[in-house]
């Protein structure tokens, strides 16, 4: 059996997307600690679920916002994204699609996501 345990996001400032991910998202700081060579990884914990997301440095294989279309799946998009707003995060309006209701938003690098109330497959 498998599970993904750890999205990997490549940030420009992890100090800033750290606040970010804590303040705006709601994640808890699940370790964080230096690497030994001037940088530094960081691991969050999403809200709900097991899944994780570690903020790392950018490299030339993985540029800083080169991460798009994760998924937040949400019971009420609604609900989800107001309380989002009112804790800052600039996220687009809902939208409508055959699989479900979204709305859309990225971290200050432009790793993109999207916050979902599914139909079904999600």
């Amino acid at each position: 059996m498998m599970q993904l345990s750890i999205v990997t996001l490549a940030v420009s400032d992890q100090s800033r997307a750290r606040s970010f991910y804590v303040d705006l998202l709601g994640c808890k700081v699940q370790s964080e600690h230096d690497t030994g060579d001037g940088r530094h990884w960081a691991v969050l914990q999403l809200p709900a679920g097991s899944t994780r997301i570690a903020l790392v440095h950018p490299s030339e294989r993985m540029p800083a916002g080169g991460t798009k279309g994760l998924i937040l799946k949400t019971l009420d998009v609604d609900n989800a994204r107001e309380r989002l707003l009112v804790r800052g995060l600039a996220i687009g309006g809902v939208n409508e699609a055959s699989w479900g209701r979204f709305a859309t938003f990225e971290d200050p690098d432009g790793n993109s996501w999207l916050l979902a109330e599914s139909l079904g497959a999600l």
